[in-house]
């Protein structure tokens, strides 16, 4: 009888194991689903955060192309505001009783020098007063008019004359004379520089024979 007793006393306590045994199973399969869940989560957040990071790293070097480019645009447009000048031109000239300017390569018939250019039309620069200093250098590189000096910051120009014209961004034709009193005006190679304060915006030569 007490061999019984401690038999099903046994089984009892093996029901008892093997009861807790299926729970701890069905426990630890429910932990390997939760944690295989997690892990597909994080698998999946890892992707949105690679995702993420890409978009952030193009977008960052989009922002970095558009500011680049906003410089050179500003840059360009800062550029194309600014004036220009073409068919820059010097040239003897013999000047008649009646006013008449007739122009002359001959040294020894020059009443005066001449200096044309043509202002083109440029929508984007700014309307208003405008002056250019204009040098004449002779063939032995003096500066002939008026040859005074005007500083610019660390830069001195000497000029021969200034010219001041009202600019309302359409085309438009300067000429001016080289105010030069009593002197012979020597053969040779002259050259004509056009300034914008110390900006040098045009060079041309002519030649006197």
């Amino acid at each position: 009888k007490k061999e019984l007793e401690k038999s099903a006393a046994s089984i009892t306590s093996l029901m008892r194991y093997k009861k807790k045994y299926f729970e701890l199973e069905s426990e630890m399969e429910v932990l390997l689903n939760e944690n295989a869940v997690l892990k597909l989560e994080n698998l999946q957040l890892e992707k949105i955060l690679d995702s993420t990071q890409l978009q952030l790293t193009t977008q960052l070097t989009t922002n970095a192309n558009l500011t680049e480019n906003n410089i050179k645009l500003s840059q360009s447009v800062n550029v194309a505001k600014k004036l220009s000048i073409e068919r820059l031109e010097g040239f003897g000239v013999i000047q008649k009783r009646s006013g008449r300017l007739v122009p002359t390569t001959r040294a020894w018939r020059v009443d005066n020098l001449r200096i044309c250019y043509t202002v083109p039309s440029n929508p984007l620069a700014e309307p208003g007063e405008r002056s250019y200093y204009v040098q004449v250098i002779d063939p032995y590189l003096n500066v002939i008019g008026s040859n005074s000096p005007v500083q610019f910051e660390e830069e001195v120009l000497k000029y021969s004359y200034i010219n001041s014209f009202t600019y309302d961004n359409l085309s438009l034709d300067v000429c001016d004379f080289v105010s030069v009193e009593e002197i012979d005006f020597e053969k040779g190679m002259y050259t004509v520089n056009v300034f914008d304060k110390s900006d040098l915006v045009s060079t041309s030569t002519f030649t006197l024979k």
